[in-house]
């Protein structure tokens, strides 16, 4: 076996995009990894023992995915994220850094509207009410994003865990249709 070429991912959809369009000079990945491959020229590549390439260029593959390098700046935010990962001293993959970031907004989102609703349970002396009590919650995020979803209710119940009627107050998705109740709003005040 004799290999010529070692290919990436980002130096593989570089060369494709290349092949569609002349003007393509960089492919950024921003993905399971992050990643960056260009067309340099080859004195940019200090290891190259090569004859130089007869277009005078060369795919430059930074692998900027390489959070551990000597050479890539690290601030006190990057330390901290580094010493709580799973992995750390590896490459955080961007996915992981997105997802846990958007798992702290979710979460700080829920848990702010949380309190709001026991608010409104305790002004109308539902917390303690011996019947069932439902707040209905309207809205995609609350809809189709499970992960709210759990949080609102987890924030709810950790907050009522010390009432014995806590499994009394369901919330719940509402049913929707805000343009039908205000037409029955408007014909139940019509004369």
């Amino acid at each position: 076996m004799h290999v010529t070429t070692l290919v990436d991912d980002t130096v593989g959809d570089l060369a494709i995009d290349r092949y569609h369009s002349s003007n393509v000079v960089a492919m950024v990945t921003l993905g399971m990894g992050t990643n960056v491959a260009y067309l340099g020229r080859e004195y940019e590549v200090s290891k190259w023992n090569g004859p130089p390439p007869k277009s005078g260029s060369m795919v430059i593959d930074m692998g900027w995915g390489n959070f551990s390098s000597s050479h890539f700046p690290i601030t006190e935010f990057d330390i901290y994220l580094d010493t709580e990962s799973s992995n750390p001293d590896s490459t955080p993959m961007i996915r992981e850094v997105v997802a846990d970031v958007c798992d702290i907004v979710v979460d700080r989102g829920a848990r702010i509207a949380g309190p709001g609703i026991l608010d409104i349970l305790k002004k109308l002396e539902r917390v303690e009410a011996k019947q069932r009590t439902v707040v209905t919650v309207e809205g995609k995020l609350y809809q189709h994003y499970s992960l709210f979803r759990n949080y609102l209710h987890s924030g709810v119940w950790e907050m009522l865990e010390s009432s014995e009627f806590a499994d009394n107050i369901v919330i719940d998705n509402s049913n929707g249709g805000s343009r039908i109740g205000a037409i029955f709003l408007a014909a139940s005040h019509s004369h």
